[in-house]
């Protein structure tokens, strides 16, 4: 699906009618310390936003938006990739949105088996995430029922395709469920969660993953929970099946509470289980070239300290390694502005990571 010549012509027409057009964005200057060695990051993404009536009940609104960037420590020079850039119309029933989007879900904060589309970290607060090219099609029929569908156009294969349905439960079943499909059609090498590899980069084994295993056709198969009353409960798996390459389970526990402790203590955290079979692309009809379990866990810790100001800890643990990444961050939002200070100890080393980001939205 090729939508980046026919949406830029949606565009011009909706700046002729110039009905409810808007233009806003935002911009990322982050100063990093990362061993001994300092660089700056600058990032622009100016943002398109035109949205039409057609009736009391159906829509029609578009985004386009684009993502500069450059490095101030090196000879590159300034990136500018396509961020976003779809078209939408949607009442109260349906949503069908055509173009780059994201496409995020799942009740996982921080381990997310469920993290197959996009590339959202919890270390980082800017929220950005890679878009893919699609059509996503949510019927919600009741507050209580919403069933999604898309499809994906690989650039050397088949069309990719998934469903999904979420239930609002009552009584003993009380909570969000989630039931999610999804056959991904691309035949080149890939692994389906590369955000995973890189919050545990010391993970040799998982390297060996990313770079030896190539991948053709494969279904993937989630199941989430959420419950949210006086404490947060929830759940979220999946199971891969990569054929003759092997299969890759994963299943996050996670729940939070908030204790009354001056502001409010919220502490949160999840627990990772990872279960692997693989054979390298070169071997695929011999023994499993690797099989594992892994688990990893996160404890995140957040209080206010006035209306402006938030400060939080996180701790990352590979159990397997005995390998700890902690992580303390302080954030100041004023109005449209904000800034971020993180501070990382890394298990044996001081001052591994030094980090601020300004990020101002217009």
């Amino acid at each position: 699906m090729k939508y980046r010549l026919l949406i830029p012509l949606f565009f011009l027409k909706a700046i002729t009618l110039a009905n409810d057009i808007s233009f806003n964005g935002q911009i990322i200057t982050t100063v990093n310390h990362i061993n001994e060695n300092s660089f700056i990051d600058f990032g622009y993404m100016p943002k398109t936003y035109y949205s039409y009536h057609i009736n009391e009940e159906l829509i029609f609104d578009l985004e386009h938006v684009f993502f500069f960037r450059e490095n101030y420590n090196s000879n590159v020079e300034l990136k500018s990739i396509p961020y976003r850039s779809w078209i939408r119309f949607s009442d109260n029933i349906f949503d069908i949105r055509i173009g780059m989007q994201k496409i995020a879900f799942g009740s996982a904060l921080f381990l997310r088996p469920l993290a197959w589309f996009d590339s959202l970290d919890f270390r980082y607060t800017t929220g950005q995430t890679d878009g893919v090219e699609s059509m996503r099609f949510i019927l919600s029929p009741s507050n209580n029922l919403a069933v999604w569908f898309w499809c994906i156009q690989n650039d050397i294969s088949n069309q990719s395709y998934g469903t999904r349905m979420e239930i609002s439960a009552v009584g003993f079943l009380e909570g969000n469920w989630g039931f999610t499909y999804y056959r991904d059609a691309e035949s080149s090498p890939h692994f389906p969660y590369p955000i995973l590899l890189n919050q545990f980069e010391s993970n040799s084994s998982n390297q060996n993953i990313n770079h030896n295993i190539g991948f053709s056709e494969n279904h993937r198969f989630g199941l989430d929970y959420r419950y949210d009353g006086d404490f947060g409960f929830w759940l979220e798996s999946c199971y891969n099946d990569f054929d003759k390459y092997g299969n890759l389970s994963l299943l996050t526990f996670g729940a939070d509470y908030t204790f009354p402790i001056l502001n409010g203590l919220l502490i949160s955290s999840e627990i990772m289980l990872s279960k692997y079979s693989f054979r390298s692309s070169l071997d695929a009809f011999n023994e499993l070239a690797f099989s594992n379990i892994e688990q990893y866990s996160v404890l995140y810790l957040s209080m206010p300290i006035d209306h402006i100001n938030n400060f939080s800890f996180y701790s990352i643990m590979d159990w397997d390694r005995n390998i700890t990444d902690n992580l303390l961050r302080w954030s100041s939002v004023y109005n449209s502005f904000s800034i971020d200070y993180m501070f990382t100890l890394k298990t044996g080393k001081s001052n591994d990571i030094f980090q601020i980001v300004f990020a101002y939205n217009y």
